[in-house]
């Protein structure tokens, strides 16, 4: 997809790609048995606006194309069975075919659709939550640090389902819920104890097994292992860790579990005792990560900027470690659209903080308890 700040895309005039089965002819219902596609220019919210009306939501839609001749001959344009299908800018999907004029064809009509940088801080956490069981909303894997027993706590929007054993995970200390390949079957990253080896544990649909693949080798002092989604830009899940000088290192993911040359983008970072995130905290479809400082328990949102950086620290809550002693970002909980967090207090209280969207300092709503037996568990993903 483009970005939220894309506006090149959508200047009149730049030529935009739809791609779709629909119907080639405004005279029969009949869809095309082939994928076709057309090249529409994009047009201004005025020119929509001038031909629709009230019906063109500016800011929420786009129109394209050249206006309808009245009949086959002289149209170009989107039609019925196309609905879905992608509008594509410089290899960007911009726009999602929505809807026209009956029959496609009237006089001055363009095809209409959604505007897609509007909408990217509520698509991205549905391509990167940690959705274990397919309903859509991100879920929770826990661990039981008596007999090391990992269980799958499938979110129900406001409340956890009843616990589900993946068996014995012993010999591990980090796991993390991700999904490297965007295959959509929910993949692990796990931290051998011993030597601090780091392993990509995929499911594989063709054999309905497990593979695992070394991608980290001798982690073992790493003080955050963190799998935020894309903080690079390329669309492609990244891993980000915290050395134990405090450098914050970057790992761009290629899309099938292995990784260009890391990066460094950030010094300092062993102040903060926690280092999380997943998923876009302020709306903007860019990956952030959430960290609290030893000292004095505030905790701070970095926003990403999309290009492996991060922007300064925002702070937006303070918790020292007699509040909460655990944390999980798994993505959307409730199912909004929205990156939340999740807070365990030493008790054994868990808390979903849900996401708001807002770009300013209060990114959380008000607190709500998923239960208070969470204290038996030792690792949260």
């Amino acid at each position: 997809m483009t970005t939220a700040a894309d506006t090149a895309s959508y200047k009149a005039g730049t030529n935009a790609k739809v791609y779709g089965w629909g119907r080639t002819t405004s005279t029969t219902q009949g869809i095309s048995t082939t994928l076709k596609t057309a090249t529409l220019p994009i047009q201004s919210d005025t020119t929509c606006t001038n031909f629709y009306g009230a019906d063109f939501a500016k800011g929420h839609m786009v129109c394209a194309g050249t206006p309808a001749s009245g009949s086959d001959e002289g149209t170009t344009s989107a039609c019925n069975g196309d609905s879905g299908g992608p509008l594509v800018v410089n290899g960007r999907i911009v726009g999602v075919v929505s809807w026209g004029v009956k029959d496609c064809v009237e006089s001055g009509a363009y095809s209409v659709f959604s505007k897609v940088s509007t909408y990217v801080g509520t698509v991205y956490p549905r391509v990167d939550d940690t959705n274990l069981n397919g309903d859509n909303y991100a879920d929770v894997w826990v661990r039981n640090a008596a007999d090391k027993t990992g269980y799958e706590r499938d979110s129900k929007g406001t409340s956890l389902g009843a616990r589900q054993s993946w068996g014995n995970w012993s010999g591990f200390n980090v796991v993390l819920q991700t999904d490297l390949d965007r295959d959509g079957y929910q993949d692990l990253l796990v931290r051998r104890a011993s030597d601090g080896d780091v392993f990509w544990k995929h499911y594989v649909p063709s054999s309905g097994t497990w593979a695992t693949k070394l991608i980290g080798d001798n982690w073992k002092t790493r003080l955050s292992i963190v799998a935020p989604g894309d903080v690079t830009g390329d669309h492609l899940p990244d891993v980000v860790s915290v050395d134990s000088g405090g450098a914050l290192w970057i790992y761009p993911g290629k899309g099938n579990g292995s990784f260009a040359t890391h990066v460094k983008a950030g010094v300092g970072w062993n102040s903060f005792n926690f280092v999380r995130g997943h998923g876009d905290f302020n709306g903007d479809g860019l990956a952030d990560l959430v960290a609290r400082k030893k000292t004095g328990g505030a905790v701070y949102l970095y926003k990403g900027r999309g290009n492996g950086t991060f922007a300064a620290g925002l702070k937006v809550a303070t918790w020292s470690n007699t509040t909460y002693n655990a944390f999980a970002t798994v993505g959307d909980v409730n199912g909004d659209g929205k990156a939340d967090l999740l807070a365990r207090t030493p008790a054994g209280t868990l808390y979903l903080y849900r996401g708001n969207g807002s770009t300013g300092n209060v990114i959380f709503s008000a607190r709500l308890s998923l239960g208070t037996t969470f204290k038996q568990y030792d690792i949260f993903a």
